[in-house]
């Protein structure tokens, strides 16, 4: 995940290169694909403040 594209935006092309796996016949675990995503976010409490 990055800062300057839109959270949905991202979550978007996210579910796009999970459709095109799946379009290729490759099994993808839905555990799996929970934990990629959630991992791209910051860790609660962390602070994404740069000084």
């Amino acid at each position: 995940m990055t800062d300057d594209k839109a959270i949905m935006d991202q979550v978007h092309e996210y579910e796009n290169l999970v459709a095109d796996v799946l379009s290729e016949g490759m099994k993808m675990c839905d555990t799996l694909q929970a934990n990629v995503l959630l991992e791209k976010f910051p860790l609660p409490g962390a602070s994404t403040e740069t000084t």
